[in-house]
């Protein structure tokens, strides 16, 4: 996403095409084992007996298996370390097509320097902050996932460029993960709330859902707190910022080779 708009749009759409596939090879088992730390983590806090706490997560263990797609068999969606295995190969294969990927401009000239990247991170840290401006008005745990995918892009982004100047760029990345982290669990917590609801049988279940709102509802506040400091700056004015990092570190490094 960082350098898309250096690429071909053949190379990107073949490239999106790859990670997304990958992304979706494990992601059910991925969230499936999230689910049930989450219920583990709550059973622990609510100090659930053990006989409660086993029956609730052998039915939170069916419902996952439920929302699997082809129907998958005992403890088969449950275990990412397998999904990962099997993608092992492809993963590898796209990390080496990386090495390939060649940049250009517009006009079909080679980019070079902050060229490369400029358009696309600009570009995601203008999507998470415009997500966080319409945050304000609608906190739906739907709107929060979108912004969670925004924030976690510009942390990636921003991990990629820490060496334009290590302590800012770190500082920063560290904000953000913090920031991800509160909107994953966030979703963790309101998936698990769907699942819970699921499976429930009458009002058995309405303290453990009661205590999964009050959770998403703290967390929601943390956030919206967090987004206003990590983008206050309009996208043009931060990007400038950004530059003027680029070329400081590059001057150095010329300097230190020279």
């Amino acid at each position: 996403r960082m350098v898309r708009p250096a690429l071909t749009k053949k190379q990107y759409k073949r490239e999106n095409a790859r990670f997304r596939d990958l992304a979706n090879a494990v992601g059910a088992a991925r969230g499936a084992k999230v689910a049930l730390d989450r219920f583990d983590e709550l059973a622990r806090d609510l100090e659930l007996d053990r006989a409660t706490a086993a029956r609730w997560r052998g039915r939170l263990e069916a419902a996952l298996r439920a929302d699997s797609d082809g129907g998958a068999g005992p403890g088969e969606a449950l275990d990412p370390r397998e999904a990962l295995e099997r993608a092992r190969p492809d993963l590898t294969a796209a990390y080496d097509a990386a090495a390939e990927w060649t940049f250009t401009n517009g006009d079909g000239s080679d980019a070079k320097g902050f060229g490369v990247v400029a358009g696309g991170y600009r570009r995601t840290y203008a999507a998470a902050r415009d997500e966080w401006s319409q945050l304000r008005e609608c906190t739906s745990s739907e709107r929060l996932h979108e912004w969670r995918k925004d924030v976690k892009y510009a942390l990636y982004q921003t991990e990629v460029l820490r060496d334009v100047w290590k302590a800012e760029m770190r500082a920063r990345a560290r904000e953000l993960k913090r920031l991800a982290g509160r909107l994953g669990d966030e979703h963790d917590w309101y998936e698990l709330r769907r699942l819970l609801r699921a499976a429930a049988d009458g009002d058995e279940a309405r303290d453990l859902l009661r205590e999964l709102e009050r959770r998403r509802v703290a967390l929601r506040g943390a956030c919206l707190r967090a987004g206003g400091r990590l983008f206050a700056d309009p996208a043009d004015d931060h990007l400038a910022h950004l530059r003027r990092l680029w070329r400081t570190w590059r001057r150095h490094a010329r300097g230190k080779s020279e």
